[in-house]
């Protein structure tokens, strides 16, 4: 007999963000990730292929385009504040934007999200934050569990 299903644990995505607001992929309404994901994004941009959208999106903002720069920020707005929450709640000393749509923005992505994660994070643990464009655009989730698990095992 199967035990009960259990939720993953650590989807931060599916955190709420405003309360019966979009609906998101799983199902439920104003998850970080119907607010920030890259459809999100992307839904934003004129439609066609998300990534194609996104690099436009990219491209444009390197160029000062207004109309690209106020949807970065609105875009920006909603992650700084949820990333502010994530700060607010676990303290880390660093934040790695990465995937493929921090690839396709970058500096600009983590220049307009720092100054919204500083406005809504209690100030000790903002400054104890650096924000970060990754390097690595893999697979860095499994990057990162292999730096973990020779960290644990091989360096004790």
């Amino acid at each position: 007999m199967a035990g009960p299903r259990v939720a993953p644990a650590g989807e931060w995505g599916h955190t709420v963000l405003e309360a019966g607001g979009r609906r998101c992929r799983c199902g439920g309404r104003g998850c970080v990730e119907a607010y920030v994901g890259a459809g999100a994004l992307a839904r934003t941009c004129p439609p066609g292929d998300p990534e194609v959208a996104v690099a436009r999106l990219a491209e444009a903002v390197r160029q000062g385009d207004s109309t690209a720069l106020e949807t970065l920020g609105r875009f920006a707005r909603s992650l700084g504040v949820a990333l502010a929450g994530f700060v607010n709640v676990l303290n880390p000393e660093l934040i790695v934007f990465g995937g493929w749509v921090s690839a396709v923005l970058g500096e600009p992505l983590v220049s307009a999200v720092t100054p919204v994660i500083k406005e809504y994070a209690l100030a000790p643990c903002f400054e104890a934050v650096t924000a970060v464009l990754g390097r690595h655009q893999g697979n860095p989730v499994s990057l990162g569990m292999a730096v973990l698990a020779f960290e644990t095992h091989l360096l004790d």
